[in-house]
């Protein structure tokens, strides 16, 4: 009959078996070592509401109750259905009364080198037979005993984000150094702190050697935890604008020796013009703000993608390591307490364009059967390593490669579905001229932004 049909397809040692869903689970029960004191099949469901099948199991329960090892209807629930929980019990079962049938009774670890929902859900379309009546999204919520798409999506990113947890250590700022406290580091963002306000060599300082120390050790490897100043950015990236250049000797920016008469209000290397500040009104046409430098990074939305668990790594290398430490760049683009150095880039004000750096992870996740439902797991966390690049983007006017810029980074991140459409517009908001990777002046893109945010025309460059 229908419950006991059974389908096989063996490839590569994989077998696949759909059954109904109570010998699939009657077959991996690995609940408790209990047992359930009811039969699943003599229970006579109303109806398949996994309230109704609730309250039907708690009044069969209450006959067996004394015989019983265990005196709970809501661990007998959870035994009939091998599930952790009360909640996904009750949607198993309702796949159950509804004659929805696993797929897949087993199968052979398969990896994926991103843990996010689309790359689980993907590595599980591989997997089914072509005899399977349903989808990949549906396999995934009968397997986890969600209650829709929504609920499948949650249990997925809290398996993949257990995996980050349960083998990548987490470490404060203050791992990189013991000053860098939270308030010290939203100091620091604002442009303020002994970092920003000194000038001089990093080399052979006592933070300059741990900034130094920690990109080559616990940044390869280790992940590092938010602040308060940047843990809210509402569209997936930050960016920095630097002002100053207090180190001489780096062959970066214009500071040199002697100090009191080579590196006062020394410049950056110019790579970007800064617009208007929309608080004010203020403009700033040709250079009237001077030489800046901009430099940035994004994430994608899935919170268990590298880009997004490792932002923090990434906002280290490029503001502390790469342009403070390495060439010495600090303080705002220009004396206002309104303008940070680094913020979320809703909260920077307009400029033409930034660089920016990506993170690259050599993670691979195996995706196991775990008991309960589909577990990820990293393989290679004793050799895992961290390392920043270059950004890789696509010119958003020509569809051709753009690198190293931020605007294009971010075109690239949404044209593979892995930011909203409406998250790179708000962005552009920011890099306003997001059109010519490459033109760092664009004071034709200012201009238009000028005029679309204010109605007015931007002034012309004395």
């Amino acid at each position: 009959d229908r419950l006991s049909e059974t389908y096989e397809y063996k490839s590569k040692k994989m077998k696949f078996t759909t059954k109904a869903i109570f010998l699939f689970l009657a077959s991996t029960s690995v609940v408790s070592a209990m047992e359930p004191c009811l039969e699943l099949e003599s229970l006579d469901f109303l109806d398949c509401e996994p309230d109704t099948i609730f309250k039907t199991i708690n009044s069969a329960f209450k006959g067996v109750k004394k015989s019983c090892d265990h005196k709970s209807a809501r661990k007998e629930a959870m035994l009939l259905a091998n599930m952790p929980t009360l909640t996904q019990a009750k949607y198993a079962l309702r796949n159950y009364c509804l004659g929805t049938e696993p797929c897949l009774q087993e199968w052979e670890d398969f990896e994926v080198e991103e843990c996010t929902f689309d790359t689980v859900l993907n590595g599980f379309k591989d997997l089914l037979p072509g005899s399977c009546g349903h989808d990949e999204a549906k396999e995934l919520e009968i397997l986890f005993g969600a209650r829709d798409l929504k609920d499948t999506r949650r249990m997925v990113r809290k398996m993949c984000g257990d995996a980050w947890e349960e083998s990548i250590d987490s470490v404060p700022f203050t791992e990189v150094d013991s000053r860098f406290t939270n308030e010290f580091m939203d100091e620091y963002v604002d442009g303020d702190t002994f970092l920003n306000n000194e000038t001089g060599s990093f080399q052979d300082t006592e933070e300059g050697e741990n900034i130094d120390e920690f990109r080559n050790d616990e940044a390869t490897y280790s992940m590092l935890e938010e602040f308060p100043a940047l843990e809210n950015c509402e569209f997936n990236s930050i960016m920095c604008c630097f002002g100053r250049d207090r180190q001489p000797d780096d062959n970066n920016g214009n500071c040199a020796t002697p100090l009191d008469e080579n590196c006062v209000d020394a410049d950056p290397a110019d790579n970007s013009n800064l617009c208007y500040t929309d608080f004010d009104g203020a403009t700033f046409p040709g250079a009237a703000e001077g030489d800046i430098h901009c430099h940035g990074l994004a994430w994608a939305d899935d919170e268990n993608e590298s880009s997004a668990k490792l932002k923090f790594n990434n906002f280290f290398y490029v503001s502390l390591y790469d342009h403070m430490y390495t060439r010495g760049y600090v303080e705002n683009m220009i004396d206002s307490d309104n303008v940070p150095m680094c913020g979320c880039i809703e909260d920077m004000p307009p400029v033409s364009r930034a660089d920016c750096t990506e993170t690259a992870v050599n993670a691979i996740f195996d995706i196991v059967w775990g008991g309960y439902h589909p577990e990820a797991q990293l393989r290679n966390e004793g050799d895992i390593e961290f390392n920043y690049n270059e950004c890789q983007g696509i010119n958003p006017s020509t569809q051709e490669a753009a690198n190293n810029d931020l605007a294009s980074h971010v075109h690239r991140l949404q044209q593979e579905g892995r930011i909203k459409a409406s998250t790179e517009r708000q962005i552009f908001k920011t890099l306003v001229g997001y059109a010519e990777p490459g033109n760092n002046d664009n004071e034709e893109a200012c201009a238009r932004a000028y005029k679309r945010e204010t109605g007015l025309e931007y002034p012309e460059a004395e």
